[in-house]
């Protein structure tokens, strides 16, 4: 389901649009995005809360830079360089899970998150390089804090340098629906060309996404659009299937897909009804909102507590009193 699938079954859910297709003046094009992109950050922290890896990634200190909409991040900032305590996180972080060591040699290198209070802590942070033995070939233990936004802070001070890869929790990226300009398409071909202006990546537009050669009020709900898998450019997207119509320039626009699994989207879109009632009644909205949290919260658990079930069980060395 995409942003104008998502908006036009929040508007039916909330009696928005009437039989004859009328839509209420009550709420905006930009109050409904508005309250999906709210609704989609709450299904996100929920989503945490439950310890779910739904919108987990994996970014390596070699991997390329990236436009992150906010800025041009470069992984290489995640590298262990020796003598440095402070790292600068990607903007789209919001939690560590793992830290894991890619460079060989250093597999026994494990990094554990630790609490600025903690004895633990504040013993690693008066350590000096001259107190620290070897780093490849060993099997130490380096903790880390998040300060601030951004900042990830390790400790004990590391003597060396090597490459990592972090699994973290990110905020996804913000739904949006955009317009600007026409698209070409071309039959065979599985790239849409942007033309007169189109300014995706810099817009923020990011897939997955759907191409829609309508507006987007008059999108349907149980319809299937052309979906879009890369947007590489500022003018050129690739499609999952190649254009088999005849070549066209249209009119058109690229409705966001939430970066949720598919069974989920119903319920964003409930969500967002029961956000866009606020207008209406706050405690009827706050009641939707706490029923649909409770709903998303047994969908959801379950699913983590079996997959927890088939994993392996971390279990410290056995050691000697």
């Amino acid at each position: 389901m995409n942003l104008s699938q998502l908006v036009r079954k929040a508007r039916l859910e909330v009696d928005a649009i009437r039989a004859n297709g009328v839509v209420s003046a009550l709420w905006s094009d930009e109050e409904v995005i508005d309250a999906a992109n709210t609704a989609m950050d709450r299904i996100a922290r929920l989503v945490r809360l439950a310890d779910s890896n739904i919108l987990t990634k994996y970014m390596k200190s070699t991997d390329a830079s990236e436009d992150m909409i906010s800025e041009v991040y470069g992984p290489s900032a995640l590298k262990m360089v020796s003598a440095q305590i402070d790292y600068t996180l990607p903007p789209d972080c919001v939690r560590i899970e793992s830290i894991t060591p890619l460079t060989s040699g250093y597999e026994g290198i494990r990094f554990y998150p630790a609490g600025i209070h903690q004895k633990g802590w504040i013993d690693q942070s008066t350590l000096t390089a001259t107190d620290l033995s070897t780093v490849s070939g060993s099997e130490q233990i380096f903790y880390y804090v998040l300060i601030g936004a951004r900042t990830l802070r390790i400790r004990p001070v590391l003597t060396e340098t090597f490459d990592v890869e972090v699994a973290y929790q990110f905020r996804p990226t913000r739904l949006q629906n955009y317009s600007l300009g026409t698209v070409r398409l071309t039959k065979g071909s599985s790239i849409a060309h942007g033309m007169g202006g189109t300014a995706w990546l810099t817009s923020g537009v990011r897939a997955p996404a759907d191409l829609v050669l309508d507006t987007a009020a008059n999108v349907s709900v149980n319809a299937v659009y052309p979906r879009i898998t890369s947007i590489s450019t500022e003018t050129e997207a690739a499609l999952a299937r190649t254009w088999a119509s005849d070549s066209r320039d249209s009119s058109y626009h690229i409705s966001m897909i939430p970066q949720l699994p598919e069974e989920h989207h119903s319920w964003l879109a409930q969500v967002t009804a029961a956000t866009m009632l606020r207008k209406v009644s706050p405690e009827l909205s706050k009641t939707a909102l706490e029923e649909l949290d409770k709903q998303l919260d047994l969908g959801v658990q379950p699913e983590v507590t079996i997959r927890q079930m088939q994993e392996s069980l971390a279990v410290d060395e056995y050691t000697l009193p």
